[in-house]
């Protein structure tokens, strides 16, 4: 039997937190992590993963009530939330490739200007039995 151990962040870091702090999943079954920030004029969350070996990889993001997975992902991830204050990221059917270092970063939508970005790392491991 093998599962997945993720750890995140409990603490604040500026205005956004990710939770929950300790995750322990068996492989394929789903896995919740949620976002949360209080900064009035962002209003968009993404999320992205980053492996042992590879860049940050953008899995999808939420705007405003908008939930848009990137389409490589769209079968392996489920967005949900409000991007002015909240959202989630659910893994599906765990497996041993989900194991990486996952990033939620809250952000404002604007063409004119860069976005600012406040981020929180999550940690993940597999254990095997």
């Amino acid at each position: 039997m093998h599962f997945l151990f993720l750890f995140t962040g409990s603490v604040v870091n500026g205005s956004v937190n990710q939770s929950p702090s300790n995750l322990i999943k068996s492989e394929r079954d789903t896995a919740e992590l949620v976002c949360e920030h209080n900064i009035p004029s962002y209003t968009m969350i993404f999320w992205y993963k980053q492996t042992l070996s590879r860049d940050l990889t953008l899995l999808g993001y939420t705007w405003n009530k908008n939930s848009i997975p990137e389409d490589n992902f769209n079968k392996k991830i489920k967005l949900d939330g409000d991007g002015t204050k909240n959202g989630s990221l659910k893994i599906l059917q765990l497996e041993a490739s989900d194991s990486a270092m996952y990033y939620c970063a809250a952000s404002f939508h604007s063409v004119m200007s860069s976005h600012a970005t406040i981020q929180k790392a999550l940690k993940a491991a597999v254990l095997h039995n």
